[in-house]
C-alpha cells in the first residue's frame, strides 16, 4: 500500500517542479527585472500603432471662371478676344480686372494673344454702383503712351468688357484715377472713330467698342 501511494504522487510532484524550471528559465531569458513596485515605462511604438493625424480642415479658396479680354495683333488690325479665366470668388471683381493688367499666361502667349498694359498700373479697388463698376487705378503709367490712339482705346475696351461680360448686373464701367488728396476722378474715355463721345466721366459699355471685335 506504501509504494503505491509514493508511485501516485511522484508525477504531481516532477510537474511542479518542471512549471518552476520553464517559469525560472523564462524570466532569465526575457531580461525582464522584478521590481518591488510598479514604475513608468517610456519608449516609442512602432509607426504603425500611431494615430494617424488628423486631416487638414483648411479648403483651397472657392474660385470661380470669368471670361476677361485679350488682344491679337497682327499686321493689319489689332481685336479684342475672350479668354475663360479662373479666379479667386473672394473678390472677382478686382481679381478679374488685375488679370488683365497682369501678362498673358504662356499658353495664351502661344496663341498669339497678349495684354495692352505694362507695368506701372496697379489696381486699388472696384467699387459697383448699380449696374456701373467703378475700375480704380493707382496711375495711367501702365497704359500705351498716347491717349489718343488705338492702343489707348482698345486697352480701356479690356477693361470695359470684361467686367460687363463677366458679371451680371454690371451693363458699364467707369475708369478712375486715384489723385494726390485721395480721391478718384474717372478719365476722358475716347472711343473709336465714328462714336459717339461720351462726356468727361461717363461711363462706357462694351458694345461702344464693337469696331475693335473680329468681323
Amino acid at each position: 500500500m506504501n509504494v503505491t501511494t509514493s508511485r501516485r504522487r511522484a508525477p504531481a510532484v516532477v510537474a511542479v517542479s518542471v512549471a518552476a524550471l520553464v517559469a525560472l528559465i523564462t524570466t532569465s531569458a526575457c531580461g525582464v527585472p522584478e521590481d518591488a513596485a510598479p514604475r513608468e515605462v517610456t519608449g516609442q511604438l512602432p509607426d504603425a500603432l500611431l494615430e494617424a493625424d488628423a486631416p487638414s480642415s483648411t479648403q483651397p479658396p472657392a474660385s470661380e471662371v470669368v471670361t476677361i479680354f485679350l488682344v491679337r495683333r497682327t499686321d493689319e488690325e489689332l481685336t479684342l478676344e475672350a479668354v475663360p479665366r479662373e479666379v479667386d470668388a473672394a473678390d472677382p471683381f478686382s481679381a478679374a480686372i488685375n488679370a488683365v493688367l497682369s501678362p498673358a499666361t504662356p499658353a495664351e502667349s502661344r496663341a498669339g494673344l497678349s495684354t495692352l498694359f505694362g507695368e506701372g498700373t496697379a489696381l486699388v479697388e472696384t467699387e459697383a454702383d448699380g449696374d456701373v463698376l467703378d475700375v480704380r487705378l493707382d496711375s495711367l503709367a501702365g497704359f500705351p503712351a498716347d491717349p489718343n490712339s488705338t492702343d489707348f482705346q482698345v486697352a480701356v475696351a479690356m477693361l470695359v468688357c470684361t467686367a460687363t461680360t463677366s458679371f451680371d448686373g454690371i451693363t458699364a464701367v467707369l475708369v478712375s484715377i486715384a489723385q494726390e488728396d485721395g480721391t478718384f476722378r474717372p478719365i476722358a474715355i475716347r472711343l473709336p472713330d465714328g462714336a459717339v463721345q461720351p462726356d468727361e466721366g461717363e461711363p462706357v459699355s462694351c458694345d461702344q467698342f464693337s469696331s475693335f471685335f473680329p468681323g
